[in-house]
């Protein structure tokens, strides 16, 4: 009887002892854990869109592929397909699931690896405030914290926080952006085999890679259509119909991929992403859901591209040079079959659309056979076709005109190769290879400033560098009309010589005369003034220094005002800074910021664009510009304008100017390193310069032509009739 009571008292202090312990050890799990209240002002770091002047999205930015959807919006459909595959109980517990816990307490306690039995509410505290471990202490923690986020949020909210941040696989975020992923579709077009699927995903989206295990994701799909059957969300019938659906998802190649997932950064975008990250921060623009509308105009983009690439394609085949394959390989495969092999298993693609990777797999002196990725029959590069190959490297003297395919070609040599548009005869394909010379492109409406498209070099996918905002070159002729400019607008006047009336024989008459004389002087001489010349009596009464405070005017900042000592037509700017500069002269002496934004709108609908995009210093806050430039020197200007285009152009480039009122400057940076034009017809100003990134002086040969302006007539005859001319 005294054992019995011994042992009764041993086993109640035990008790109390496992009792005091398992409390402290509940006070130390309850010390210890995360502040939920983060939750109840959740907000997902969702992409923000961009989209072009007709409302197309062309971009999104942001760290996570997320497009935020309101529980309201989710339809019933997808709700409970994830219910049915992750938490069937879902809208009955208060955050844990007690059979699911007993179940995975089992696995345990047979030395299996701890799984399972976490609710929704639990892999939302899980996801947010814990680690990825498996572990007792975190299950622990998993389930204090859903009771307190059970008793903090009501349930859809807490549907609508694991809805849009569950990742599922191929790099998607939340249950919008994977139905676009995997089936090209918004929420609403999901059929129940397709929520299913979605709804598989969560526990190991790898695992059901819809190409990779393509067996264990459907038979996964399987059973969440089973579990929505016996929990009545469909019907029995309904499961069984779906069960037999193929599985067709845009990763199998079954289904053409939706315009998110076709979505590519080019110039543009990527010059706005620029621009919000300094205005916004890099963290607000890529988690906020902004929509950002632009000015884009996708079709002036693609005839942009378009122009800038035959123009820097047609400079490359001018030079001559033949650069080498990509790639050589092995070349002891005299099996056709072990070639094609070869070419279709390289992985790398080609940078530019209608090129196409190619191998030679047998060349002569006529031509060279070669195999197309994708395409089975056998294709020909003729050297007939090639004739503008005269070199095989960089050097230009000593080395004699290649003439023979099996001079230029080896068989094994990995190329780009670009087929005919519409034939399909094998004797026009052409060897293509990416140019060195680079370049940058604009166009903007005159009157708004809006910049409806900009190319910022051969390919984005080549070089991201945008050549057209970030590149700095020296302007040479190009900085003449503002020299012009602010003479007049100072109140000089301005004569054009004549056949029979050479610059030395202008005389003053009622005021100082603007010739290409004074101007000259003004651009090239940094030294000591003299007084022997007119156009130094023009620098005596007007000053170099007053020319910098009026290039301040149109913003031309950079060494074209900070280093006062050398020659103007040597002091570099971004194109970017010239064609704003310019529009002032087509735009009735109005200057205005250009922009790339027409505004943006937050996740909440509200367009906060008056408080990220600010007019320019200065300028009338409701026209966004100012006056810079006098009316009467606005006319004379414009006629000086008319003139330099009448000098520098062929006759049959000037024809088209003059009957079309195109108005600009055209010319060379004076080391002879760059091709410039900027100029306007009507309400579309274009900007243009072309060099090499590494600035060396073109040869003589191409200095005869320029390349810009070749650009300017195609690009404003291709847009002619659109409403930008009206």
């Amino acid at each position: 009887m005294r054992k019995r009571g011994y042992y009764l008292s041993l086993l109640v202090a035990i008790l109390i002892v496992l009792f005091i312990g398992f409390s402290t050890s509940l006070k130390l799990f309850m010390s210890n854990l995360p502040d939920i209240s983060e939750l109840e002002n959740y907000q997902s770091q969702t992409l923000s869109i961009l989209v072009d002047s007709d409302g197309t999205t062309v971009d999104h930015f942001g760290s996570q592929n997320r497009i935020f959807t309101s529980i309201i919006n989710v339809p019933e459909l997808v709700k409970y397909a994830f219910i049915s595959a992750e938490d069937k109980n879902f809208y009955n517990h208060n955050g844990y699931d007690i059979l699911g816990l007993f179940k995975a307490l089992f696995s345990a306690l047979k030395g299996e690896r701890l799984r399972g039995a976490s609710t929704i509410t639990q892999q939302v505290t899980k996801n947010f405030l814990l680690s990825g471990e498996r572990s007792f202490e975190r299950k622990i923690k998993e389930i204090i914290l859903a009771t307190r986020l059970e008793k903090m949020l009501n349930k859809n909210k807490i549907l609508e926080i694991y809805l849009n941040e569950i990742f599922l696989g191929s790099n998607s975020y939340g249950v919008t952006t994977a139905a676009e992923t995997y089936f090209a579709k918004k929420l609403s077009d999901l059929s129940p085999s397709e929520a299913a699927y979605l709804a598989s995903l969560p526990k190991a989206p790898n695992e059901y890679h819809p190409l990779l295990n393509r067996k264990k994701a459907i038979s996964r799909r399987n059973f969440v259509l089973k579990e929505m059957a016996e929990n009545e969300f469909i019907t029995a019938e309904r499961a069984r119909y779906e069960q037999d659906t193929p599985l067709l998802t845009v990763q199998s190649g079954d289904i053409t991929p939706g315009i998110q997932s076709t979505l590519k950064r080019d110039y543009f975008s990527d010059e706005v992403r620029r621009r919000l990250s300094v205005l916004l921060g890099e963290n607000y623009l890529f988690s906020k859901g902004l929509s950002v509308h632009t000015s884009l105009k996708i079709d002036f983009q693609n005839i942009l591209r378009s122009v800038l690439q035959k123009q820097l394609t047609k400079f490359d085949t001018f030079d001559g040079i033949y650069r080498g394959p990509i790639k050589k390989i092995n070349a002891g495969h005299n099996n056709p079959m072990q070639w094609r092999k070869i070419i279709d298993e390289i992985s790398f693609e080609s940078k530019i659309k209608t090129w196409r990777l190619a191998v030679v797999v047998n060349v002569n002196a006529e031509r060279a056979i070669i195999k197309v990725k994708g395409i089975d029959e056998d294709k020909i590069l003729f050297i007939k076709d090639h004739q503008w190959i005269v070199r095989k490297n960089e050097i230009r003297t000593g080395i004699r005109s290649v003439k023979q395919a099996d001079q230029v070609w080896s068989i094994g040599d990995i190329i780009y190769v670009e087929g005919p548009a519409t034939s399909t005869s094998v004797d026009l394909w052409q060897y293509r290879q990416l140019p060195k010379i680079q370049g940058g492109m604009m166009l903007a409406e005159v009157d708004s400033g809006r910049v409806l498209a900009v190319q910022g070099g051969f390919s984005f996918d080549v070089s991201t560098f945008n050549r057209a905002t970030q590149a700095f070159r020296a302007p040479g002729s190009l900085l003449d009309p503002f020299v012009y400019a602010s003479l007049l607008n100072a109140g000089f006047d301005f004569e054009t010589p004549t056949q029979n009336k050479s610059t030395n024989d202008l005389r003053q008459e009622g005021g100082y005369l603007i010739t290409k004389n004074n101007v000259d002087s003004m651009l090239f001489n940094d030294n000591e003034i003299s007084i022997d010349t007119l156009g130094n009596q023009l620098l005596l009464k007007a000053g170099k220094d007053d020319l910098f405070d009026y290039f301040n005017r149109f913003d031309l900042v950079s060494e074209l005002t900070s280093n006062r000592s050398r020659p103007l037509r040597l002091m570099e700017n971004s194109l970017l800074s010239f064609f704003e500069a310019y529009l002032a002269f087509a735009n009735n002496g109005l200057f205005r910021n250009i922009s790339f934004i027409d505004k943006i709108i937050d996740s909440d609908g509200v367009d906060i664009s008056g408080n990220v995009l600010k007019v320019c210093a200065l300028c009338d806050q409701k026209t966004g510009s100012r006056k810079i430039l006098t009316d009467k020197a606005q006319s004379r200007l414009t006629r000086i304008l008319e003139i330099e285009m009448a000098k520098k152009l062929n006759v049959e480039v000037n024809k088209y100017f003059i009957k079309n009122k195109v108005y600009g400057t055209a010319g060379m940076s004076l080391d002879f390193d760059n091709y410039w034009f900027i100029g306007y017809r009507n309400n579309l100003a274009f900007g243009c310069y072309i060099g090499y990134d590494k600035l060396h002086s073109l040869n003589h040969e191409q200095r005869l032509s320029n390349y810009c302006v070749e650009s300017a007539v195609e690009i404003f005859q291709k847009l002619a009739g659109t409403s930008i001319f009206d």
